[in-house]
């Protein structure tokens, strides 16, 4: 009780300065607005994104403030408790950052003892398909898995993921359907995305009041018209789709 008497007084301290009390209203109002803005039906990935970092930048701001304030009951020192449970939470948003950004995806291959394909028809295939939707071609590997699923990673190592029994369900044509809904994911960088929205729900508990998953729906909705701007794919967009909730069921 006396620790948490302790820190409520550091708290207080902290905002009772006119300087630190403002910047910490101008904040909270910040975040509380880009919630408003990301669940503005018009807003797209890319912008939710953008706005998700500001959100982060809002909320932690005064987080980094409040653990190098020096007037917290006589001084840092005073206030250890406090600055070390800042300094912690501050700490544990930058390893999770790394670890969804850099280290996850190196793990994927070894989750999904996955091996990498770059040659042969099936690569040639995402190749032309890549070209087509002016995209880099990305790493693609094949899962051993005997679930049909694939997934993409966009970022700093872009990679398609496709698993054996997904190969062996699916017609050439299927595949390259299946090949297109990933590389508009990546192209909008719906992986990364993903990965933002469930940090900053670990992180702020306002974010909780985004409408994230309504938005990544419409995401896969926008990955299946991109397939179907194709039109020579839009049949076998219905049939992957076809055998991949038969093989569910």
């Amino acid at each position: 009780m006396d620790i948490i008497l302790y820190i409520l007084t550091c708290i207080w301290t902290f905002i009772s300065n006119p300087f630190y009390g403002f910047v910490v209203f101008l904040a909270i109002s910040l975040a509380i607005a880009t919630v408003f803005a990301i669940n503005n039906r018009t807003t797209n990935p890319h912008k939710m994104t953008r706005l998700t970092y500001v959100h982060l930048a809002a909320i932690f701001t005064p987080i980094l403030l409040f653990g190098g304030h020096m007037n917290c009951s006589g001084g840092l020192l005073a206030c250890g408790m406090p600055a070390i449970i800042s300094q912690f939470i501050l700490g544990s948003f930058l390893a999770t950052i790394i670890s969804v950004y850099l280290i996850l995806p190196m793990v994927y291959p070894i989750l999904y003892r996955a091996r990498r394909i770059a040659e042969g028809r099936l690569y040639e295939r995402l190749n032309t398909l890549s070209a087509t939707l002016d995209l880099k071609t990305p790493k693609l590997y094949v899962a051993d898995c005997g679930l049909p699923i694939s997934f993409s990673v966009s970022g700093v190592r872009p990679a398609v993921f496709i698993s054996v029994a997904m190969l062996e369900l699916m017609k050439e044509r299927e595949l390259d359907a299946i090949f297109v809904h990933e590389l508009t994911h990546i192209r909008n960088s719906t992986p990364n995305l993903k990965s933002l929205v469930s940090v900053a729900r670990l992180f702020s508990p306002l974010y909780m009041l985004v409408r994230a998953d309504e938005i990544l729906q419409r995401e896969e909705l926008h990955a299946d018209i991109s397939v179907l701007q194709i039109s020579s794919l839009s049949p076998y967009l219905y049939s992957a789709k076809a055998k991949i909730s038969a093989v569910n069921i």
